[in-house]
């Protein structure tokens, strides 16, 4: 089970640096803090590129890969409540979509040149960005298989790493163990 979850929130994690550009900007230092405020320009280009994204579709195809019952622990719900809940957090993820890409938009606008949102919003808005963005998800469903056919290795080669760094007990190469199964 815990097998699962990991892959499933790697593959979310996948997911959502493939298709979004926007990554981990180092601390502010004194000049990135007196960086002028983004454009009206650059905003508005940060809001057409998260709407080429079409993001809201996006999200929902990856919730209905997820069991959220499952990361809860909650392996004992009969399939009609696993089913409801699975659709009520989608639709939860769904409905926070416009305040989700309001926030982002001028974090986007801030990080990137106009020129580089110019660049992206033309490519995905293009037919081979859209196409791009349809075949998405099934790129996150074969990545979903391949992390679990690894996750194995990952966890074992993980704990040998782990355990030449500190004094690995017996007790915890058997828990590590169990949660590679």
């Amino acid at each position: 089970m815990r097998r699962a979850i990991l892959s499933t929130g790697l593959a979310l994690s996948l997911m959502f640096t493939t298709g979004l550009a926007v990554q981990a900007q180092p601390a502010a230092t004194p000049a990135a803090a007196q960086k002028a405020a983004p454009s009206a320009r650059s905003l508005e280009l940060a809001r057409r590129y998260f709407k080429a994204l079409k993001l809201a579709e996006l999200v929902g195809g990856m919730m209905d890969d997820m069991d959220p019952l499952m990361a809860l622990g909650e392996s004992d719900v009969d399939a009609e409540d696993r089913a409801l809940m699975g659709a009520s957090v989608k639709e939860a993820f769904v409905a926070q979509m416009p305040a989700y890409v309001d926030a982002l938009v001028p974090v986007m606008a801030e990080i990137f040149t106009e020129e580089e949102l110019e660049a992206m919003v033309t490519f995905y808005e293009s037919p081979v960005g859209q196409s791009a963005m349809a075949k998405t998800s099934q790129v996150n469903q074969q990545t979903v298989g391949i992390i679990l056919k690894m996750m194995p290795s990952i966890m074992e080669d993980a704990m040998e790493r782990y355990c030449s760094k500190t004094t690995c007990s017996d007790e915890l190469r058997e828990k590590i163990k169990k949660m590679e199964s």
